[in-house]
Order: structure tokens, then C-alpha cells, then sequence
């Protein structure tokens, strides 16, 4: 990230990772799928442990397309977050 960006979102050297988890797919009558999984954000700066930032799920509804499949519909359900946003 550019430093102009990094100033402004207010993370200096920190990085941000994040993993989603226990995916969960379901096909449903009309041939959408339903999806479920995990979303845990770390930030961490170089050289030291992580820490989880933020802990949340997603419910998807995807379809089927002539171009493969694509998100109809996301939702997030944070569950706790650490973000703070950045003063200007």
C-alpha cells in the first residue's frame, strides 16, 4: 500500500491478514447455493504476534450464470471488532 494510503487509513507498518473458515455450501430448490463461513481479521506489525482484529461471519446466496457462478447476495454479521476509524 502506498504510504499516502497507509498515513491516512491510520496503520503506520501495521498489516492486516485475514482468513475465512468452515465454509458451508447447501444447494437449494431453485438451484442457488446458500453459503456460510468464518471471517477472523489479524493485524500485526513485522517481527511481532498478530492479534485478532475482528471476528465475523457471511451468508451468501449464489447463482449459477452463464459466466459460472457469482455472488447474488452477501451479508456480515460482525460478531466484535477492534477498528477504530481513522480521524481526519
Amino acid at each position: 500500500m502506498p504510504d499516502k494510503k497507509r498515513e491516512y487509513a491510520g496503520r503506520g507498518a501495521i498489516y492486516r491478514r485475514h482468513a475465512n473458515a468452515s465454509l458451508h455450501l447447501e444447494r437449494q430448490p431453485d438451484g442457488s447455493v446458500r453459503g456460510r463461513c468464518y471471517l477472523f481479521a489479524y493485524n500485526g506489525k513485522p517481527g511481532e504476534l498478530p492479534h485478532m482484529a475482528d471476528c465475523a461471519r457471511y451468508e451468501d446466496t449464489l447463482v449459477k450464470t452463464p459466466e459460472g457462478w457469482r455472488f447474488q447476495h452477501r451479508r456480515l454479521f460482525m460478531d466484535g471488532t477492534t477498528f477504530r476509524p481513522p480521524r481526519v
